[in-house]
């Protein structure tokens, strides 16, 4: 594993290079312990995040894209690719984010000790998968056949990508009386995204583009159900379901259109988790197709599969 630190004018040489070592000392003798590891490259804290993320994934002839929207922008990016038929990995982080190692605030240091395990533990999760061929070729299988499982898959891998990575991360997360679990950023995003697809909906009424809608639909509840995942991930990780905190998460949840899955995704990521990695079949992941699909319902969105490669979806 290579660590690379984009030369800046106000960093030393010499700086740059102790950090490093601490940095791999850290991940050595603390974060990697547990983790398999061996796809893992390079970690680039890079000047730019988002040009060298960005660079990287063009160079790859992989998608292009990392979160940045209203809500912020991604602290670290986990990419995966195929070289020469092996299985490679890279981590992109913040150079804020890793400066925060060495700050003497404990709530800094620790935010950034737990965000870099998090990337960590996507590696550990993406390593397992691979060697799941039996599913993944059931999986594609699927894909090459249904248009409908194709966009449910896409969601569901998503969604258990964004609460394995917390789950097993959770020992470094800070708990403090300003700890909430993402419950409030979580709370945030459905409100907005509730909010964006009645609008959505009623734009459709005049321009009749339902491909527009439905990806407009998937775009907003995407980052909500990847939330929600992440919840669940830190409370399972951190065995706190049967707590006081739990219970004032699902009082807020309940006032929400997530209410209606809520109960069956935290059931679902666990009973996975219980299975994991020994997964047996790509039925692992029905419920939680089941799940997105109940969300977009809800929201009045109902895709169903007309033809092999087409989808009728109706909007109510």
């Amino acid at each position: 594993m290579k660590i690379t630190i984009d030369s800046f004018e106000e960093l030393p040489v010499e700086l740059s290079e102790q950090m490093k070592i601490e940095f791999e000392k850290l991940i050595i003798t603390d974060l990697g312990i547990g983790l398999e590891l061996n796809p893992l490259e390079e970690i680039i804290i890079p000047k730019d995040f988002g040009d060298s993320v960005t660079f990287f994934q063009k160079k790859h002839g992989l998608p292009v894209g990392y979160t940045n929207n209203e809500m912020g922008m991604a602290a670290g990016k986990t990419i995966s690719y195929i070289e020469n038929g092996e299985l490679k990995i890279v981590i992109f982080i913040q150079n804020g984010l890793f400066f925060y190692l060495f700050d003497e605030d404990r709530k800094k240091s620790q935010l950034a000790i737990n965000l870099i395990h998090h990337e960590l533990c996507h590696v550990h999760d993406e390593f397992n998968k691979s060697k799941m061929k039996k599913i993944n070729d059931e999986i594609e299988e699927e894909l090459n056949k249904n248009a409908l499982l194709r966009i449910l898959y896409a969601h569901s891998g998503i969604i258990w990508d964004e609460y394995i990575a917390p789950r097993l991360s959770a020992r470094t997360y800070l708990i403090n009386e300003e700890s909430d679990f993402f419950t409030e950023y979580l709370l945030d995003l459905i409100s907005d995204s509730e909010k964006k697809i009645i609008e959505e909906i009623k734009q459709y009424r005049s321009h009749d583009d339902i491909n527009e809608l439905f990806n407009r639909v998937q775009e907003l509840t995407n980052p909500v159900m990847k939330i929600g995942a992440t919840v669940f991930g830190l409370i399972h990780g951190l065995s706190l379901q049967n707590t006081e905190i739990m219970t004032v998460i699902n009082e807020h949840i309940d006032k929400t259109f997530l209410s209606y899955v809520w109960d069956d995704l935290g059931h679902t990521l666990s009973y996975m988790f219980d299975q994991y990695p020994n997964w047996e079949s790509s039925r692992i992941f029905d419920e939680l197709n089941n799940i997105v699909m109940k969300v977009w319902n809800e929201l009045g969105i109902y895709p169903e599969l007309y033809k092999e490669d087409q989808l009728y979806i109706d909007v109510r």
